[in-house]
């Protein structure tokens, strides 16, 4: 089964990817190690360059064709883009600009267990003396986080602005710093220029189609009056996502609700009203992200991917505990009675890292018992804090999935790696047995 396929062309392997014949393509010496180079020698126009089958895939999962690329020091005046296609959907492109290097990416579904995934270029020239150059490292095909966020604090070099451009109204916009030694992006100075417009355009090419998704920011306006008043209009898909109001010179937290469109930009647009009086604007945190629904359905082959990360208690045999797969009820992790497993305690727990901090989720399990002759008591917490109180577990059949969900609870989360544990509060070495189907850990705050 496909996991992940990482290409850096050390030690000049091309690990599959087959280059087109007629292209300057080579494997080039870098200060850090080597790169692919297309030089400039291409030829003008659209090519397809570089391409590789890709095997072993599971229909219906979501992939993701990432790299790393920029502009050799060499290259003409002309405009050139990178473009992913697959299968001959495509290509969907992305300007390359600048020597720095910068992350494009873009993510599809699975229809089939292969797929052929291309890479195009594209380079414009408006004269006979224009050329095109490339650079391109760490090609990566993998299936990604369930839930993407793509945070632009202002603090990463060399691209600060993390690929978000500024439009035409968003010219005067610079990285600042702040007074903790942060930074923000914004005015330097008041400014007397009425803003109606986009400020800050970035493309999103890693979302998925028809997924719950977020977009938040922190804004102020660092020149307070009562005569200017600024709106943030957000813009999704071509959709506005809905005005909201600075009405402090603090700063202050905004969110917006979206359904993900794949490949849509994300436009922040700012509508000040002004008279007499200077006006200006800051922006900070600016977090695009699927709204996040991680499920375990313990299916897949092996272990690593039936339990999707999480774990069994060192105290319980994986040879007793084991998935069961039958045509009746699908996958289900069995927890019987045996003679050698330890019934109460921590039973499964997953560490998890990278949820966004302050929001809230819920916690789902799918579980039935297995007799009715002593049944178990689960319990869940989340960093030592009660998800979810000790309850019996007494149905021995599945509970309908268009029922509430009976056997869950919610936790915050903080800052760092935290961990979620499941607990059995009963010892019994006869019945306790049981079942699970499902865990469901989703983000729940938009949704209210």
């Amino acid at each position: 089964m496909f996991n992940d396929d990482f290409t850096d062309f050390e030690s000049q392997q091309w690990n599959g990817w087959v280059a087109e014949s007629d292209l300057a393509l080579q494997i080039a010496p870098t200060p850090d190690g080597h790169c692919l180079e297309l030089s400039r020698n291409a030829q003008h126009g659209q090519h397809r360059f570089l391409h590789k089958r890709m095997t072993g895939l599971r229909p219906g999962q979501r992939y993701l064709v990432r790299l790393q690329a920029r502009e050799r020091d060499d290259r003409g005046p002309g405009i050139q883009r990178l473009g992913f296609c697959i299968d001959g959907d495509g290509p969907y492109w992305h300007q390359v600009k600048g020597h720095d290097w910068r992350q494009l990416s873009q993510a599809f579904t699975a229809t089939s267990d292969s797929h052929d995934v291309s890479l195009f270029y594209d380079h414009q020239r408006s004269g006979l003396s224009e050329w095109g150059n490339y650079h391109l490292d760490d090609l990566r095909f993998y299936v990604p986080q369930q839930s993407l966020d793509d945070l632009t604090d202002f603090e990463q070099s060399p691209d600060p602005l993390n690929s978000w451009y500024r439009d035409a109204n968003g010219g005067m916009l610079g990285v600042l710093a702040d007074t903790d030694g942060s930074h923000y992006i914004g005015h330097a100075t008041p400014t007397s220029a009425v803003t109606k417009g986009r400020v800050l355009t970035k493309r999103f090419n890693e979302l998925g189609q028809g997924h719950p998704g977020t977009f938040s920011l922190r804004a102020r306006k660092p020149w307070c009056s009562p005569e200017t008043n600024v709106v943030l209009d957000i813009e999704y898909a071509g959709q506005s996502l809905g005005r909201r109001e600075l009405s402090s010179s603090e700063w202050q937290n905004f969110e917006w609700s979206l359904e993900t469109v794949g490949g849509s930009n994300v436009s922040v647009a700012v509508h000040e009203q002004w008279d007499l009086y200077a006006a200006g604007l800051w922006i900070d945190s600016l977090l695009v992200g699927e709204l996040y629904e991680e499920v375990t359905d313990f299916s897949g082959i092996g272990a690593g991917e039936q339990f999707n990360g999480w774990e069994l208690d060192s105290r319980t045999s994986d040879r007793v505990v084991v998935v069961h797969d039958s045509a009746a009820e699908g996958n289900a992790l069995n927890f019987p009675t045996h003679p050698g497993f330890k019934h109460d305690g921590i039973i499964l727990f997953k560490t998890f890292a990278g949820l966004l901090a302050g929001a809230r989720f819920e916690f789902i399990m799918r579980v039935r018992s297995n007799n009715n002759i002593d049944n178990a008591r689960l319990s869940a917490t989340f960093d030592e804090d009660s998800v979810m109180g000790e309850t019996v577990i007494r149905n021995l059949q599945w509970q309908p999935r268009d029922e509430e969900p009976r056997y869950k609870g919610q936790f915050t989360v903080s800052n760092g790696p935290q961990v979620l544990r499941i607990y059995n509060s009963n010892p019994a070495s006869r019945g306790n047995d049981y079942r699970f189907s499902e865990l469901i850990v989703r983000r729940i705050d938009l949704d209210e």
